[in-house]
């Protein structure tokens, strides 16, 4: 099967619960054969793809850094916190349909 797994953190940038299990599915299916393809955000550092093995592709949205251009430190802070779900929420929406039709995904 061709699967496709969405969400907002992953492994290294969060290492919490749900992250952590996002990775360890991923990594079964893909051991069992099935090619898994995680969309999830990305940050300064860590961008594009990721091949962790041929079944297991990790797909990180781009990054925008805005809030080194803003004076105000309340700003500043709210736009740390929300710019990486809007990112996620809108490059994901733009990019997924076309990796589905690419990859052929079954599931999402």
């Amino acid at each position: 099967m061709l699967i496709a797994l969405f969400t907002l953190y992953y492994v290294p940038l969060s290492i919490y619960g749900v992250e952590r299990h996002n990775e360890r599915l991923a990594s079964y299916l893909s051991s069992r054969g099935h090619f898994v393809m995680v969309f999830t955000g990305g940050n300064r550092n860590l961008r594009g793809v990721q091949n962790i093995n041929k079944n297991y592709v990790i797909y990180r949205t781009p990054f925008i850094d805005l809030s080194q251009k803003i004076r105000c430190s309340r700003i500043r802070s709210l736009l740390k916190w929300i710019m990486p779900i809007f990112e996620y929420t809108l490059f994901s929406a733009i990019l997924a349909p076309k990796f589905v039709k690419k990859f052929n995904l079954d599931i999402l």
